[in-house]
C-alpha cells in the first residue's frame, strides 16, 4: 500500500523579511525610549538585590497597558487550596490582556500566592525587651483576600510582561516575586549596622553602604533586609584568633545579649549580634547562626 506522507514545511518568517527586521527594531527602540523617558524608577519598577535586572511594579505594568492599547480582563481563580485548620492557603489566578481597539486577546498570565510565603507566614512584634522579633502569624485566615489579590497582581504583571516583550529588561514575575527581598530591614538590622560604622559620619556611612549595596541609599531606613545581611558581612570585623572582636568604634557595651565584644557572628536572620555559645548551639540545632530571639 502505498503511502503519501505531508512533507509540507510550515514558514515561520512570511512576507518581506527585512520589513519583520524593521518592526522589531522599532519596537525595541520604542521600549527603550519607554524606559529610558517613561517609567520612573522606584515607582514603576524597582531593582531587587541579588539580582541583575529590576522588577516590573504595577504603576508601570499599567503605563505599559495604556501606551499599548492594552486592558486586563476579568481575573480568574485557576486553582485554590484552603486549609481552615492548619492555616495554609494557596491560590493560583490567571487572566488576559486584550487590545483595547480590536477586541482580541494579546496575551495571558499566571501568578499565585500562598500563606506559606515568609512575608505572611510572620509578623514582626516587639517583645518586653523592646527588640523587634519575628513570630508566626496566628491569624493566616485574615489573608484570604490578600492572597487572592496579590496572586492577581502577579498574573497581570506576567501577562503585561508577555505582551510587549519587556522581560528583556525586567526579571520574570515568579510566583514568589521577591516580596521578602524587597522587604525593610528590621529595627535590629539597622541598629546593628549603625554600630559597625561606629563614629564614622552618617554621610561617610551611607555612601560606603550605597557600594556595598549597589544602589545608592541616602537614608538607613532604605536600607532592604537582603541588602542588611550583605552590609553586615562586609564591615563585620574577623575575630582574631582564640579572642572575639567588636564593631567599629565600639567598646564593649552592655546589651542583654553581652558585650559588643563578645559578638562573633550576625543573626541570618535579623542580623543581630550572637555570642560564640549562641552561634554553636544555633549552628548544631538549626544549621545557621541565629540570635535567641530568632530561635524561639
Amino acid at each position: 500500500m502505498n503511502r503519501t506522507e505531508n512533507t509540507e514545511s510550515i514558514t515561520l518568517l512570511k512576507g518581506n523579511f527585512q520589513a519583520q527586521i524593521a518592526e522589531a527594531v522599532g519596537m525595541r527602540d520604542a521600549l527603550n525610549q519607554l524606559f529610558e523617558k517613561v517609567l520612573v524608577f522606584g515607582t514603576d519598577y524597582d531593582r531587587i538585590p541579588g539580582t541583575d535586572k529590576p522588577a516590573l511594579l504595577r504603576p508601570g505594568a499599567e503605563m505599559l497597558c495604556m501606551v499599548f492599547r492594552l486592558a486586563p480582563g476579568e481575573a480568574k481563580v485557576i486553582d485554590k487550596f484552603e486549609d481552615w485548620e492548619n492555616g495554609i492557603f494557596s491560590y493560583v489566578m490567571g487572566i488576559t490582556l486584550n487590545h483595547i481597539d480590536s477586541g482580541k486577546m494579546i496575551a495571558s498570565g499566571v501568578g499565585s500566592a500562598n500563606s506559606r510565603e515568609k512575608k505572611h507566614r510572620y509578623r514582626w512584634n516587639t517583645n518586653e525587651a523592646g527588640e523587634d522579633v519575628q513570630v508566626l502569624n496566628a491569624e493566616p485566615g485574615d489573608l484570604q483576600n490578600t492572597l487572592i489579590k496579590m496572586a492577581s497582581k502577579r498574573a497581570y504583571l506576567d501577562a503585561v510582561s508577555k505582551a510587549t516583550g519587556v522581560s528583556r529588561m525586567f526579571i520574570s514575575q515568579s510566583p514568589y516575586a521577591s516580596a521578602a527581598q524587597l522587604e525593610k530591614a528590621s529595627t535590629n538590622q539597622v541598629r546593628y549596622i549603625r554600630q559597625l560604622f561606629g563614629k564614622i559620619p552618617e554621610k561617610d556611612a551611607l555612601a560606603e553602604i550605597s557600594g556595598i549595596a549597589g544602589r545608592e541609599i541616602t537614608n538607613f531606613d532604605d536600607i532592604l533586609r537582603a541588602e542588611a545581611s550583605k552590609i553586615i558581612d562586609a564591615k563585620k570585623p574577623a575575630a582574631p584568633e582564640g579572642g572575639h572582636s567588636a564593631p567599629a568604634g565600639k567598646k564593649a557595651d552592655k546589651t542583654s545579649a553581652g558585650t559588643f565584644a563578645d559578638f562573633v557572628e550576625a543573626c541570618s536572620d535579623c542580623g543581630a549580634g550572637i555570642t560564640q555559645a549562641v552561634l554553636e548551639y544555633s549552628k548544631s540545632r538549626y544549621g545557621r547562626p541565629l540570635c535567641r530571639n530568632c530561635q524561639k
